[in-house]
């Protein structure tokens, strides 16, 4: 069997035969939740509306973000249309002279803000920015920042100030959300650079980071990144354009097109699955639906809260580019990943970075033997502690947390067999194929997992549970029971995990293309 160019162990029949089996599947859970969905409409009715487009179809209007960036997105696109003009100007005065440019900047950007969330707000985040950061500066001491930012993040919405008007409101939550994460940033920054004076250039570098639009309501970017950033963008404006590398006009066309198909997408995807209004209703209205169907709505949540965030990660992430800086690239699909490790990674990578960062790579400092395994578990606990503060402490995001960490051990646990000498022994004597074959087996430890806390993240309280009840305990009762047969529950788990498998090596082969570099097997 002819093996795949590029040295993947696989053959090409074997892996466009996974890739049939997986979009076979796809499509059918398309289908399944389609019609399951409707046929639950009439027990949804409080989040299914009439359609804005269509007469006589519905709409699931049950994801409040969604409607909420929706109420809001032609204002911002407007407002971020005029802002890159303005941006693109200001570097013609910034060489004649720097600090008034960079200030007449700021001012324009607290304008904006104060038009798109209100004086109130605004007040309210520049007060706190400049008491901590001031206390940062004397002090040095990094645990004050996350006391003073943490608290702010999980008061806000208790004690913060918000506008009546709905399309305000949404904007002034996410916006004392992440200014919170950068004031910690340049908090982190002064600290981790004591001898860094807090002068005027500096000054003037938090505020603009504060408070440019593209990265104040939904994008993390760190301080020290975002320096680099505006400081090659206004070098490179000297040098006559401020794009780099593929970035062009075509390539802009290109991404906005994409953004604006995703948003019909979107918008066709919530006329036909409601999928979304299952989850976040009680978790009595899925004792309807049988295994497959459970199953198919849960993992159809999961496809629109991905295509969402292309979306509303998008936007800005588009106008920063048009400006001429460095955003987090894209949500990746979870379509194409079975390690959850990778789904931190490349999902929310802002987030990810700041992490990584802020939490994990101080609290693992550099031990060794033990220590190092002990630390490496306590930075995993940090990031997780900081997650859950982000999201709630809620039941649903608790059991997401512990699964995803329990996942993320099954993918150590791996790493680490895969390392050892029976391991090699065995990749020898049966080949890399076979072995890729073991493996695809195994990594249903870390799917099941790692999909399973994707659905607690996504449902209402008590529906991921409910669904794991559903889909994995009595699954496994009834295979103990000698129940298998087609519909059954022992059935259901058995065609899950199988199909799992072929999910796996889909994941693996896409592993491989993206990064060769990492792939060190042998062609069969």
């Amino acid at each position: 069997m002819s093996a795949i160019a590029g040295g993947y162990p696989i053959g090409r029949i074997e892996i466009i035969g996974c890739f049939a089996v997986f979009i076979y599947h796809c499509l059918a859970s398309m289908w399944l939740a389609s019609n399951s969905s409707h046929n639950l409409d009439i027990w949804l009715h409080s989040n299914i509306a009439p359609s804005e487009y269509v007469n006589g179809a519905k709409y699931d209007q049950s994801d409040i973000e969604w409607f909420l960036h929706k109420t809001v997105l032609l204002k911002l696109i407007i407002l971020f249309s005029i802002h890159s003009v303005v941006f693109r100007a200001s570097h013609y005065f910034y060489a004649l002279a720097q600090n008034l440019t960079r200030i007449a900047l700021i001012v324009f950007w607290s304008a904006i803000t104060i038009y798109i969330t209100s004086i109130e707000c605004f007040s309210i985040v520049i007060i706190h920015a400049t008491a901590t950061i001031i206390i940062s500066t004397y002090l040095r001491k990094e645990i004050l920042a996350w006391i003073s930012c943490i608290s702010f993040v999980v008061y806000a919405s208790k004690y913060m100030y918000f506008s009546p008007e709905i399309e305000n409101f949404y904007v002034e939550y996410t916006f004392y959300l992440y200014t919170a994460i950068q004031i910690l940033n340049v908090c982190i920054y002064l600290c981790r650079n004591p001898t860094t004076a807090l002068d005027l250039p500096l000054v003037l570098s938090a505020y603009e980071y504060l408070l440019y639009p593209m990265y104040s309501m939904t994008l993390i970017v760190l301080f020290d990144d975002f320096k680099k950033q505006v400081e090659l963008v206004r070098q490179r404006a000297q040098e006559g354009s401020v794009w780099q590398g593929e970035v062009n006009q075509k390539f802009l066309i290109i991404r906005a097109a994409r953004l604006f198909a995703t948003f019909v997408l979107v918008e066709v995807f919530l006329h036909m699955i409601h999928a979304t209004a299952i989850m976040i209703s009680p978790f009595s209205v899925l004792e309807g639906l049988n295994g497959y169907e459970i199953a198919s709505v849960a993992y159809m949540s999961g496809q629109f809260f991905y295509l969402k965030y292309v979306v509303i990660f998008g936007m800005p992430s588009f106008f920063a580019l048009v400006d001429g800086m460095s955003p987090p690239g894209p949500p990746v699909c979870i379509s194409r990943v079975s390690k959850y490790s990778q789904m931190w990674r490349y999902f929310d990578r802002g987030l990810y970075e700041f992490l990584k960062r802020q939490v994990y790579i101080p609290v693992m400092g550099e031990a060794k033997g033990i220590k190092l395994e002990l630390r490496r578990f306590g930075a995993m606990v940090g990031v997780f502690v900081f997650v859950l503060t982000w999201h709630g402490f809620k039941s649903n995001y608790l059991m997401w947390v512990c699964l995803s960490a329990f996942e993320i051990m099954m993918e150590r646990a791996g790493a680490f067999i895969s390392n050892t000498k029976p391991w090699k022994d065995f990749e020898r004597a049966v080949g890399p194929a076979w072995a890729l074959r073991v493996t695809a087996v195994a990594m249903d430890l870390t799917i099941v997992p790692g999909l399973l806390g994707v659905f607690y993240f996504l449902a209402q309280v008590g529906t991921g549970d409910e669904i794991m009840k559903r889909l994995l305990i009595d699954g496994f009762a009834g295979l103990y029971n000698g129940e298998a047969g087609w519909g059954t529950p022992g059935g259901v788990v058995i065609h899950m995990l199988t199909l799992g498998y072929f999910y796996n090596h889909c994941c693996l082969y896409l592993e491989h293309v993206n990064h060769p570099r990492l792939q060190k097997v042998k062609t069969e």
